[in-house]
């Protein structure tokens, strides 16, 4: 038995026949793509993203809470100026192992 569909408006404002379009259209728009399509395009694309962000925020909270450590150990004179530049650089560096080195000096001091 076939039910028939009832006419429905369109969020854009047109009639539209069949019941389903008024679900899967984007919202004052034409194109019918879909509600999907807003999901996969535009800044909800990527889950992760900001969770990215997050991290990357706190890797660069986190190096300047050990520079402004580093900074107070030295105005306590628990390093030379010549220790705090070396620390600072190893702090700073692309090498993993310097900058784990770097932050038990600063965590050990």
């Amino acid at each position: 038995m076939n039910v028939p569909i009832p006419n429905v408006y369109h969020p854009a404002g047109t009639l539209v026949n069949d019941g389903s379009q008024v679900i899967n259209t984007i919202p004052g728009s034409t194109t019918g793509n879909g509600l999907f399509s807003q999901i996969n395009t535009g800044p909800y694309s990527d889950p992760w993203n900001p969770i990215h962000l997050i991290e990357e925020r706190l890797r660069k909270l986190e190096t300047e809470n050990k520079f402004l450590r580093l900074k107070i150990l030295s105005i306590e004179g628990k390093f030379t100026q010549e220790e705090v530049t070396n620390i600072r650089k190893m702090l700073i560096s692309e090498d993993e192992a310097s900058r784990t080195l770097a932050e038990s000096i600063i965590d050990n001091a």
